[in-house]
């Protein structure tokens, strides 16, 4: 018999990916939330696309300068009932030094996010 790929998938090193997903509220408005996560996102990586008609930002997360890692994030914003709803979800390929690299992407945005006047709740276990 031949192997499968995905028999072998198991022997590549750095082909896992890790995913990180988290909901937040602010009681602030949607065009507002969405300039104060764009300007987070650029101090701890970079904005790649931005679509106003969908309400999604998608860029990238810095994570270990020596080795260049970095995790895709996408953000979906929408207006709600008092306040924005935000998502964010990140999605990192797994080495062997990093581990949990989704999870530490989505901290340091939420953290850098933390940083600016917006005030979220809901999901931060906080």
């Amino acid at each position: 018999g031949s192997l499968s790929l995905s028999a072998l998938g198991g022997l590549m090193v750095g082909y896992r990916s890790s995913i990180a997903d988290q909901t937040v509220v602010y009681n602030a408005p949607a065009a507002d939330v969405a300039q104060e996560v764009m300007n987070a996102l650029k101090s701890v990586g970079s904005v790649k696309k931005v679509s106003r008609e969908t309400g999604v930002i998608s860029g990238k997360i810095r994570l270990a300068a020596w080795t260049g890692s970095s995790a895709k994030v996408m953000i979906n914003i929408r207006q709600i009932d008092g306040g924005t709803q935000v998502n964010f979800q990140t999605e990192s390929d797994e080495g062997i030094v990093n581990t949990n690299s989704a999870d530490k992407a989505l901290m340091k945005l939420l953290e850098a996010i933390g940083k600016t006047s917006l005030k979220g709740s809901g999901g931060s276990g906080w």
